[in-house]
């Protein structure tokens, strides 16, 4: 029996659909409780990593990495992204440096500019 490798796919939502989203939720919640800034984050129940292998995990940590980047580039002012990176069971994780690395170039260096430096330091 010959196995189909998963494809990606295209994660279809524009970014008024975002917008909206966001406003009408975590920004209305914010405006609320009089913060102005959020660490934006995969919730951990969401993140997947039990489903699918290797690859499934890689294209889950793709879509969702590209849409926190999405919400940190429509609302500079309030949302700083933190990254997921792709776990499955059974997959050594050192894999990931790779990942790391790619996350932390450009833009996104910005976010918290010391972590990639004290990730190397604790040797992770």
């Amino acid at each position: 029996m010959r196995r189909i490798a998963p494809s990606k796919g295209t994660l279809r939502v524009t970014d008024d659909e975002v917008r909206h989203s966001i406003e009408t939720g975590q920004l209305k919640l914010q405006r609320e409780r009089g913060t102005d800034l959020t660490i934006f984050s995969p919730r951990a129940s969401g993140m997947g990593h039990h489903f699918g292998g290797e690859l499934i995990s890689r294209y889950w940590t793709e879509h969702n990495n590209d849409l926190i980047y999405r919400v940190c580039q429509l609302f500079r002012d309030n949302f700083a992204g933190v990254c997921m990176l792709p776990r499955s069971p059974g997959v050594s994780p050192a894999g990931s440096d790779a990942d790391r690395h790619k996350l932390f170039e450009g833009n996104a260096r910005t976010v918290f500019p010391r972590l990639d430096q004290q990730l190397r330091e604790r040797g992770t």
